[in-house]
Parts: C-alpha cells; structure tokens; sequence
C-alpha cells in the first residue's frame, strides 16, 4: 500500500495542528534516504511512518504521532552496530 501524497489527505475537522508542515517533513525524508517517511491523517489524529527501503535496514518501520520520536528512533537505528559473528543478532 502507497500512502496518498500530502496534498490528497483529508484535514482534520476544526484547526487542530498537523504537526510538521509539508516542507518539514520534506527535510526529514532528506535527512533519512534510507526510510520512505510519511503523514498519515486518520479521522483527528495524526502519526507519522517511516518504512525502510532496504531489506538489513534497521528499524524496518517505525509509527509515530510525535515527529520528534520518529526523528529519534530513526537516528538511533542508524547507528546500531549491525549484526555478524562479534555482534550476534537476537534470536540466534
């Protein structure tokens, strides 16, 4: 499933705030290549997603209504060590 671009999303009833504006979240997706990143609008509420692009990209999606958190747990995945025979994956 492909999320709907910004611009066909429903808004929110009344002037809730929607969080980033199109061009913060344009700069987030810049910032992390490696992540497709998006805003969902689900009745009143607002999340934010960010899938990776690439299989051994960690972490695989991350859900969000806070942009900051996305923001973190993005910049924290990145700088994991990844997994090999000195930094066995869990579950092995």
């Amino acid at each position: 499933m492909h999320p709907h671009p910004l611009t066909t999303q429903t808004r929110p009833s009344g002037d809730q705030d929607l969080g980033l504006s199109a061009d913060s979240l344009a700069e987030l997706c810049d910032q992390f290549p490696a992540f497709r990143v998006w805003r969902e609008i689900i009745g009143d509420r607002v999340q934010y997603v960010a899938r990776r692009r690439q299989p051994g990209t960690h972490p695989h999606a991350v859900v969000t209504a806070d942009p900051a958190r996305l923001r973190s747990a993005l910049s924290t995945g990145l700088t994991r060590v990844a997994a090999g025979p000195d930094h066995p994956a869990v579950g092995r």
